[in-house]
Protein backbone atom coordinates (compact mmCIF):
# COMPACT_ATOMS: atom_id res chain seq x y z
CA UNK A 1 0.00 0.00 0.00
CA UNK A 2 0.97 3.59 -0.59
CA UNK A 3 -0.07 6.59 1.59
CA UNK A 4 0.75 9.62 -0.24
CA UNK A 5 0.62 13.44 1.40
CA UNK A 6 1.08 16.62 -0.29
CA UNK A 7 1.44 19.79 1.15
CA UNK A 8 2.63 22.17 -1.52
CA UNK A 9 1.37 24.48 -3.45
CA UNK A 10 0.00 24.33 -7.02
CA UNK A 11 -0.29 20.95 -8.62
CA UNK A 12 1.32 17.65 -8.16
CA UNK A 13 0.56 14.10 -9.48
CA UNK A 14 0.65 12.02 -6.48
CA UNK A 15 0.22 8.80 -7.75
CA UNK A 16 0.22 6.77 -11.06
CA UNK A 17 -0.92 3.14 -11.75
CA UNK A 18 -0.84 2.24 -15.07
CA UNK A 19 -3.18 4.28 -17.76
CA UNK A 20 -4.33 6.56 -14.90
CA UNK A 21 -2.96 8.97 -12.32
CA UNK A 22 -4.30 11.10 -9.36
CA UNK A 23 -2.93 14.57 -8.77
CA UNK A 24 -3.56 17.14 -6.08
CA UNK A 25 -4.59 20.70 -6.71
CA UNK A 26 -3.61 23.36 -3.81
CA UNK A 27 -3.72 26.98 -4.21
CA UNK A 28 -1.17 29.06 -6.10
CA UNK A 29 -0.92 32.44 -7.60
CA UNK A 30 -1.64 31.38 -10.89
CA UNK A 31 -5.23 29.84 -9.43
CA UNK A 32 -6.06 32.79 -8.38
CA UNK A 33 -7.56 33.69 -11.53
CA UNK A 34 -8.25 32.43 -14.70
CA UNK A 35 -4.68 32.89 -16.94
CA UNK A 36 -6.30 30.80 -19.61
CA UNK A 37 -8.44 27.51 -20.20
CA UNK A 38 -7.00 23.69 -21.38
CA UNK A 39 -8.41 20.89 -23.25
CA UNK A 40 -7.54 17.58 -23.53
CA UNK A 41 -8.29 15.83 -26.66
CA UNK A 42 -7.92 12.32 -25.62
CA UNK A 43 -9.57 11.79 -22.70
CA UNK A 44 -11.74 13.14 -19.61
CA UNK A 45 -11.02 15.08 -16.22
CA UNK A 46 -12.72 14.35 -13.01
CA UNK A 47 -11.82 17.05 -10.03
CA UNK A 48 -13.42 16.40 -6.93
CA UNK A 49 -12.99 19.27 -3.59
CA UNK A 50 -11.65 17.95 -0.54
CA UNK A 51 -11.68 21.07 1.03
CA UNK A 52 -11.84 24.54 1.04
CA UNK A 53 -13.47 26.72 -1.97
CA UNK A 54 -12.83 26.14 -5.39
CA UNK A 55 -14.71 27.05 -8.65
CA UNK A 56 -14.60 25.19 -12.36
CA UNK A 57 -15.30 26.85 -15.46
CA UNK A 58 -16.54 25.44 -18.47
CA UNK A 59 -16.33 27.44 -21.69
CA UNK A 60 -18.23 26.42 -25.11
CA UNK A 61 -15.80 27.31 -28.65
CA UNK A 62 -16.36 30.71 -28.26
CA UNK A 63 -15.26 31.19 -24.73
CA UNK A 64 -18.57 31.25 -23.18
CA UNK A 65 -17.80 30.75 -19.62
CA UNK A 66 -20.32 28.90 -17.63
CA UNK A 67 -19.23 28.55 -14.15
CA UNK A 68 -19.77 25.64 -11.30
CA UNK A 69 -18.94 26.69 -7.55
CA UNK A 70 -17.47 23.14 -6.57
CA UNK A 71 -19.40 21.51 -3.66
CA UNK A 72 -17.10 19.11 -1.56
CA UNK A 73 -17.35 15.67 -2.49
CA UNK A 74 -19.66 15.98 -5.87
CA UNK A 75 -17.37 15.02 -8.73
CA UNK A 76 -16.76 17.39 -11.74
CA UNK A 77 -16.14 15.43 -14.78
CA UNK A 78 -15.25 17.25 -17.72
CA UNK A 79 -15.48 15.60 -20.96
CA UNK A 80 -12.87 14.95 -23.42
CA UNK A 81 -12.44 18.12 -25.64
CA UNK A 82 -14.58 20.51 -23.08
CA UNK A 83 -12.08 23.89 -22.27
CA UNK A 84 -11.99 24.46 -18.52
CA UNK A 85 -9.96 26.35 -16.02
CA UNK A 86 -10.23 26.42 -12.15
CA UNK A 87 -9.89 28.98 -9.55
CA UNK A 88 -9.06 28.32 -5.79
CA UNK A 89 -9.13 29.90 -2.36
CA UNK A 90 -5.51 29.47 -0.07
CA UNK A 91 -7.98 26.74 2.00
CA UNK A 92 -8.71 24.53 -0.92
CA UNK A 93 -7.75 20.97 -1.92
CA UNK A 94 -9.24 19.50 -5.23
CA UNK A 95 -8.29 16.00 -5.94
CA UNK A 96 -8.18 15.55 -10.52
CA UNK A 97 -8.31 12.08 -12.21
CA UNK A 98 -7.16 11.81 -15.60
CA UNK A 99 -5.51 9.60 -17.70
CA UNK A 100 -1.47 9.17 -17.13
CA UNK A 101 -0.58 10.40 -20.67
CA UNK A 102 -2.63 13.38 -20.94
CA UNK A 103 -0.27 15.82 -21.48
CA UNK A 104 0.39 19.12 -23.11
CA UNK A 105 1.09 17.24 -26.90
CA UNK A 106 -2.16 15.63 -27.10
CA UNK A 107 -4.11 19.44 -24.96
CA UNK A 108 -4.64 22.64 -25.97
CA UNK A 109 -4.46 26.13 -24.53
CA UNK A 110 -6.03 29.61 -24.99
CA UNK A 111 -6.04 32.58 -22.94
CA UNK A 112 -9.32 34.30 -22.26
CA UNK A 113 -9.32 36.26 -25.37
CA UNK A 114 -8.91 33.15 -27.28
CA UNK A 115 -5.80 33.37 -28.49
CA UNK A 116 -3.25 30.57 -28.37
CA UNK A 117 -0.64 30.06 -25.17
CA UNK A 118 2.35 29.79 -26.63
Amino acid sequence: MDIVEYRGEDYSTVITYESWRVGLIRWAERFERIVYFERHNQTDEVFVLLCGEATLYIADEELNVTEYKMERGILYNVRRAEWHAITLLRDALVMVVENADTTTENSDYVYPDGSPVK
